[in-house]
């Protein structure tokens, strides 16, 4: 089957590969502003509470990893989603 018969040009897999990286760039740059948040939040927090310094980096990491199980159990359920359809 050629890609004329499968309907696939350049073209498409061009805008195909754009979408993707695209894809990674707008996940990329969510999760830098989401932890960035957390951090300033979380910094403020304590610096005006005079917090203990061990219970700000438990609660930085704690953070954080809820963060990355959280958008890595949502973006496996979402690919496993759609390549069951």
């Amino acid at each position: 089957m050629t890609r004329t018969e499968t309907g696939e040009t350049n073209g498409t897999r061009a805008w195909g590969r754009l979408r993707a990286v695209f894809s990674l760039w707008r996940r990329v740059i969510t999760d830098l502003v989401v932890v960035g948040l957390w951090v300033v939040v979380l910094t403020l927090v304590f610096l005006s509470t005079g917090g203990p310094r061990w219970l700000y980096y438990v609660l930085l990491l704690v953070g954080v990893v809820s963060y990355t199980q959280l958008t890595t159990s949502a973006s496996s359920a979402s690919s496993s989603s759609s390549t069951s359809e």
